[in-house]
């Protein structure tokens, strides 16, 4: 019974502690930023399971993501709200019954609207840090409790070669995303 009144109390600790809801990202950061296009890599446990496009337009309310297959045709298009709404315009057939809407909503959520803090504050059992190890170089990520949920990490070496990498811990599920650079690809 003494190795469970720690755990009892922590929990009765938990139960008593305000749940401080997270302010929404700024959208006011994306309105500068102009349409993007990625190549989009999904894996699972090391293996791809998908590959294609992935194009983003912010809005004032939100951003307009479409995900597309590699010939160009369009599979998804959503906009996702700064306030973590989701709303899907389109899902071609085929993807009806898969989670890979709502992982592309997950996707930009975690990305552009999670606000993250670098003194890395609790709210409960839960807190959304960011650490730059450099100009070049962010990690962003989500824990609760010890278990990290997810990370986000981009690298900017240059303003047109930007990666972004986003782990699901849980899930086992990797996305990396690369910048096309539109103006060379032509």
């Amino acid at each position: 019974m003494k190795h469970f009144l720690p755990w009892i109390l922590l929990l009765a600790l938990a139960g008593c502690c305000q749940v401080t809801e997270l302010p929404p990202w700024p959208i006011e950061s994306n309105s500068d930023m102009e349409s993007t296009l990625y190549r989009f890599r999904l894996e699972h446990s090391d293996e791809t399971k998908f590959s294609g496009l992935l194009a983003l337009k912010p809005r004032e309310d939100g951003m307009w993501s479409v995900l597309l297959d590699a010939t160009g045709i369009p599979l998804v298009k959503m906009l996702v709200q700064a306030d973590g709404t989701k709303q899907i315009e389109y899902c071609a057939t085929a993807l009806r019954d898969t989670k890979l809407p709502e992982l592309l909503g997950k996707l930009v959520e975690y990305i552009y609207f999670t606000p993250a803090k670098v003194d890395c504050p609790w709210y409960a059992l839960s807190r959304v840090c960011i650490e730059t190890e450099d100009q070049k170089q962010s990690i962003k990520w989500k824990k609760w409790g010890p278990i990290r949920l997810w990370e986000v990490k981009q690298t900017t070496p240059s303003a047109l070669q930007e990666k972004i990498t986003v782990h699901m811990n849980l899930s086992s599920i990797s996305v990396q995303l690369l910048r096309i650079d539109t103006e060379t690809d032509k």
